[in-house]
């Protein structure tokens, strides 16, 4: 082979080892780079564990730190490792001062050392059987001397080898969850005996009626009878009463108590809580004193009716805690007025003063609290529901005010109320048929009672009228042997020594029957009526006294035509002189009435209610007999009373299809809603469907009759 043949060869080789060595460096740099990513992923790998590590070890310091328990670490020698900023913070104890320290050492600052030994002793039995335990101990950490209720939960701690390496102490506050626990085990045990109180106080008056309705049916004489229907009805209205503060108490815990804002007149509003307590008052033989302060506006804006209860339901307990022959005083004053100008706020205190059998200091917490009492065998021995406060506080904190008691056991006790109502209107005065001129009017006061004589003084001041006063007939007869004169002679009834009756024929003598003499009494005027008359007594007014029945009184006896008037009037309206609740026979013969009511018992109490009035009823069983019969003769009827829930077409309904009828009658005729749903809003739903006015359930008779005597304005002739 030649020489050129031979060198071509060898540069093929030479090629071909080259390529070789460039597939081999090109593996190598392809294996690098993998071992090199792989490498890059390890490294990374360990730094992200070591960034999580410490992330976790971040936040578990921020949990420690954060914590609102105490945590205590300590090693294998119960000596602390570590204690949550927690404890540092309630204990206010720098942590150079225990880091390091025996836990005895620790608890010894936190409790008394025998506590502190037999604590360790517990913990290291733990420790051996290496079980977690819980105790439950009171510690004040905060060294403050109010200690507080925490749960200690002691854990040993073990690594994965299973070696002993230290313990965790943890103090949970529990204080709040007790106290709640207590709190809601109080409740529920004074709910059970309010249950227990409102089943014996339900129970009473219903064993009352039936039992006396049982014995009326077996009575021979009508006297019985009589006797057995005074004690129904009195049960009856017992009853009512508590009904009314079952409902009243379930829209105060429903949070659905409301109050309303209307104008009424300050002084009526009293007038007619005391007239709904004062039979009570006279049966148990108590004086009632009412004193209404100068300044308090005649008119008020705010809700009366609620007003009026927590008078009631405060003078209710005054009666019910005072003794036979107890005094009780009520008490109004304008405690500030923003203005004279109307809408105003007026701030007004009232104050219910007895010498009843008074309060302890421990009693009086639990006053104001639902279902609770003051004292269980009082309240069996008294009766109640023990809701009666509990309401008037609500009221009271209602209208802008609150509610307080001064009492003391054995001498009595004395309620006061605050409340912020609005000014009413300032009303147009009319003048009496003759004006008289009070200020030159001169009164003499014969009372034994040196608070009815403050009294009249007050009123005097208030209406410029001249009071004199003496407290016994003696006194009176020394000022008419000296020559005085008096206007009128305002003499209680029930004096020591010559009473009422006998000093008012000593006056009538001396003066020549020209004085006008006003008898005062707690009594009832029919009791006494006869012999005061046959004294010469010329006119009457039942205590406790109100400032506005004395001026019209004075008014009334010195006006001879206003006298005339009167009578005059008494005569024309036929409602037996005017007297609330009365009415003459036959007064509405020539009227007819729509009665629509589906209980057939209702029905035949209404009818029976107004048969000495002669008016005429057509009965309807439901909404839509109601209806037609309206429909059918629109001018047929004077009024109508309609049931608020009837089968097939409710009251509302009924109401707002006659309303909607073409006939001008159906939009004058009155209609009065017959309802057991008295509260504000019930009311109000009737006035909206078109109604002129409601009765409650059950029925009174005097109510039932001032609905008459309102819609049917008496008229002459027939229809």
């Amino acid at each position: 082979m030649n020489e050129p043949n031979r060198a071509g060869d060898e540069v093929r080789r030479l090629q071909k080892e080259l390529r070789k060595a460039q597939r081999e460096i090109r593996h190598q740099k392809d294996a690098f780079e993998i071992e090199r990513a792989v490498y890059q992923k390890r490294i990374a790998a360990q730094t992200g564990s070591a960034e999580a590590f410490r992330e976790q070890q971040n936040y578990l310091s921020l949990l420690l730190r954060n914590s609102p328990d105490v945590i205590f670490f300590f090693d294998k020698f119960a000596h602390l490792a570590y204690a949550s900023e927690a404890f540092y913070r309630m204990s206010k104890i720098e942590p150079l001062a225990i880091e390091g320290h025996h836990g005895t050492d620790i608890f010894a600052l936190l409790v008394d050392e025998a506590w502190a030994e037999g604590i360790t002793a517990r913990f290291i039995e733990a420790v051996k059987r290496t079980e977690t335990i819980s105790l439950e101990e009171e510690i004040d950490l905060g060294h403050d001397g109010r200690p507080r209720k925490y749960i200690l939960t002691f854990t040993p701690m073990r690594d994965a080898d299973d070696v002993y390496v230290g313990s965790l102490l943890y103090l949970s506050d529990v204080t709040e969850i007790e106290e709640a626990r207590e709190a809601a085990e109080e409740s529920s045990l004074a709910k059970s005996m309010f249950l227990s109180n409102m089943s014996h106080e339900m129970r009473t008056p219903m064993n009352a009626i039936i039992g006396m309705t049982k014995i009326a049916k077996g009575s021979p004489t009508a006297e019985k009878k009589d006797y057995c229907l005074d004690k129904i009805e009195d049960a009856s209205v017992h009853l009512l009463g508590i009904i009314n503060d079952v409902l009243d108490i379930s829209k105060i815990e429903a949070g659905k108590f409301e109050l309303s804002e209307e104008e009424f007149n300050f002084e009526n509003m009293v007038q007619r809580a005391v007239s709904a307590i004062h039979y009570s008052i006279d049966r148990k033989k108590q004086t009632l004193r009412v004193h209404l302060g100068h300044g308090i506006p005649e008119y008020l804006v705010g809700d009366d009716q609620r007003f009026s209860q927590v008078i009631l339901n405060l003078l209710s307990n005054a009666m019910k805690f005072t003794p036979e022959g107890g005094r009780i005083v009520l008490k109004a004053v304008l405690e500030k007025a923003a203005g004279e100008e109307e809408g105003a706020p007026v701030f007004l205190k009232v104050s219910v003063a007895d010498t009843g059998i008074g309060i302890g200091e421990e009693a009086k917490a639990q006053l104001f609290t639902s279902f609770q009492q003051a004292d269980g065998g009082i309240s069996r021995k008294y009766g109640g529901t023990g809701l009666g406060l509990a309401i008037s506080k609500n009221i009271v904190e209602t209208m802008g005010g609150a509610i307080t008691i001064e009492s003391e056991l054995g001498v009595g006790s004395t309620f006061a109320f605050t409340v912020r109502m609005k000014r009413g209107r300032t009303p147009e005065r009319v003048a009496p048929p003759i004006p008289i001129d009070l200020s030159k009017v001169h009164c003499l006061v014969v009372d034994d009672s040196e608070d009815i004589l403050e009294y009249f003084t007050s009123i005097g001041d208030r209406y410029g009228i001249r009071f004199s006063g003496v407290d016994g007939a003696g006194g009176a007869l020394a000022l008419l042997d000296r020559g005085e004169e008096y206007d009128v002679y305002f003499i209680d009834w029930k004096m020591p020594g010559m009473n009422g009756a006998q000093l008012t024929k000593e006056i009538k003598r001396r003066t020549g029957s020209m004085g006008v003499v006003v008898m005062i009494s707690a009594y009832d005027w029919h009791d006494i009526e006869q012999e005061a008359t046959t004294a010469g007594v010329d006119k009457f007014l039942k205590k406790p006294l109100f400032p506005s029945p004395v001026v019209d009184c004075i008014n009334e006896v010195l006006g001879k035509a206003a006298m005339a008037a009167c009578a005059a009037k008494g005569e024309e309206e036929g409602d037996g002189g005017g007297e609330y609740g009365t009415i003459k026979d036959g007064a509405f013969s020539d009227r007819r009435l729509l009665l629509a009511e589906d209980v057939e018992i209702n029905r035949e109490i209404v009818t029976t209610l107004l048969e000495p009035s002669g008016i005429r009823i057509d009965v309807a069983e439901n909404g839509v007999e109601a209806v037609e019969m309206f429909a059918k003769d629109p001018g047929r009827y004077d009024l109508v009373f309609m049931d608020m829930q009837m089968p097939e077409m409710d009251g509302l309904e009924a109401t707002e299809r006659i309303r909607a009828m073409q006939d001008p009658r159906a939009q004058r005729v009155p209609i009065v809603a017959m309802t057991a749903n008295v509260f504000r809003e019930d009311v109000e739903r009737c006035l909206a469907a078109g109604m002129d006015d409601h009765l409650g359930k059950p029925l009174y008779f005097e109510e039932v009759v001032e609905k008459l005597k309102k819609y049917l304005p008496k008229r002459h002739g027939k229809k």
